[in-house]
């Protein structure tokens, strides 16, 4: 377990990757592109100007290996939320849910969690919604979502 939610695992890699990006540039756009470009997340070559959704794709997060799986991030102004932000990835299926919201929620020194399993992170004087959502429990992929 430990070479699974230790320093050097992708959990953590992930995690960092989300912090990083998510509450240094959340929700200027513009900056969620350079932050994440820092990353390894490219977008589309058509992604147009003033774009109030779209997707970034390719990081790998610092100090990537060649077995880690593609990550991407997925931005969208015009959903049920005024804003939503998410890092979608894949890790081993031997890591509960409840393992991997415990490590993202530590990371960003939130204790106070909801009866839903999510949390308020304030940022810039504005409250967002922090979820860890499991798209699909068999092949172990995964979400961190950040949301107004």
């Amino acid at each position: 377990m430990a070479d699974l939610t230790g320093p050097e695992s992708k959990l953590q890699k992930l995690i960092l990757t989300f912090s990083e990006i998510a509450t240094k540039a959340c929700p200027d756009l513009d900056k969620i592109i350079w932050a994440a470009d820092a990353f390894g997340f490219k977008g589309d070559e058509d992604m147009k100007e003033g774009a109030t959704s779209f997707l970034l794709s390719g990081g790998q997060g610092p100090n990537a290996r060649p077995s880690d799986v593609t990550n991407s991030i997925h931005v969208n102004c015009d959903t049920e939320y005024d804003f939503e932000f998410a890092l979608t990835f894949s890790l081993d299926e031997r890591l509960t849910d409840y393992v991997i919201r415990t490590a993202l929620f530590n990371h960003l020194g939130l204790t106070a969690i909801n009866d839903d399993g999510t949390a308020t992170l304030n940022l810039g004087g504005a409250d967002f919604t922090v979820r860890h959502w499991v798209t699909n429990r068999t092949f172990g992929n995964h979400a961190f979502l950040l949301q107004a």
